[in-house]
């Protein structure tokens, strides 16, 4: 008899079981090293020069800052004021790509920078070590809060996220909704006899929601739980009312994929995001009431 306890944080999924785990050597099987290639003076040479030009624009200890921040360090530099929340996210995806382009050019100041910004990280690591040692032992991350999140995470309390993507939620195991009371923050048990390919499903009822620039709360973007929603539109997004009334005119369609906002006599659809590829689209929106 295994138990299996499905931890619901904010109706965030973390599936914890006593299931033996290890983490790939590499994402895809057929990988080769990106030095392999060369690329010819053309358009994708071009872009790819262009990319490392305007990356090597950007200061690194700005891009650290928010490492510094909450390890407790002093301030190098100010953080970028538009990736206000996303800042270590930011930070993360610049060292892959000071990676990736000293790998396939072997250009020099992406290397430099690179090894300067691991060798901040293990400062900012180590000092995690000691300032939070309670909960940031070998911890190295720009999440705004961390000593709020990490620490209340560590005692199970998941209150900071309480309600952010959904309400309810539906178990299913082998396609059998199950009978189960789901209160976020909490943990679900589910005590039975497992068999080799049981499939534990679940359904989450999301909410649509928003969020909104850090310089101002009138430029908005929308979300559908954790997924944030394109404009098919190019043109400029004015939106009018409030923001209960404009979500409440929101409604799904086509399984998830389609989405349909009315306000002010127009109506506009929205895709997910990361479902657009070449397509125009527009991503916030203004509310002006005048």
């Amino acid at each position: 008899m295994k138990k299996i306890f499905l931890a619901i944080c904010a109706f965030n999924c973390f599936i914890l079981a006593d299931f033996n785990l290890s983490a790939q050597n590499k994402l895809y099987p057929n990988e080769f090293p990106l030095r392999d290639v060369t690329l010819l003076k053309g358009p994708f040479k071009h872009a790819r020069d262009l990319n490392i030009e305007v990356l090597l624009k950007y200061n690194v200890d700005r891009l650290l800052a928010p490492y510094r921040k909450e390890a407790g360090l002093p301030k190098k530099a100010k953080c970028y004021p538009n990736w206000a929340g996303l800042d270590g996210h930011v930070g993360g995806h610049y060292l892959s790509a000071m990676a990736m382009n000293y790998a396939a050019t072997s250009n020099e100041e992406c290397k430099r920078r690179m090894d300067y910004m691991l060798s901040e990280l293990k400062v900012c690591q180590e000092a995690n070590t000691i300032n939070n040692a309670d909960w940031g032992v070998g911890y190295v991350g720009g999440f705004p809060n961390s000593k709020k999140l990490w620490s209340a995470f560590k005692t199970g309390d998941f209150g900071i996220y309480n309600s952010s993507w959904a309400k309810e939620a539906d178990v299913y195991i082998n396609n059998e909704k199950q009978n189960i009371e789901i209160t976020p923050n909490s943990y679900i048990s589910l005590d039975r006899k497992w068999t080799n390919n049981d499939k534990i499903r679940l359904v989450f009822h999301y909410d649509f929601y928003i969020k909104t620039m850090p310089d101002d709360k009138n430029v908005i973007a929308f979300f559908y739980g954790p997924i944030l929603l394109a404009f098919e539109d190019t043109s400029e997004l004015i939106l009018k009312g409030k923001i209960d009334d404009i979500l409440s005119d929101f409604s799904v369609t086509d399984n998830n994929k389609i989405f349909q906002l009315n306000n002010n006599g127009r109506t506009y659809m929205l895709r997910p995001l990361y479902d657009i590829e070449n397509q125009h689209y527009g991503v916030y929106a203004t509310i002006r009431n005048y």
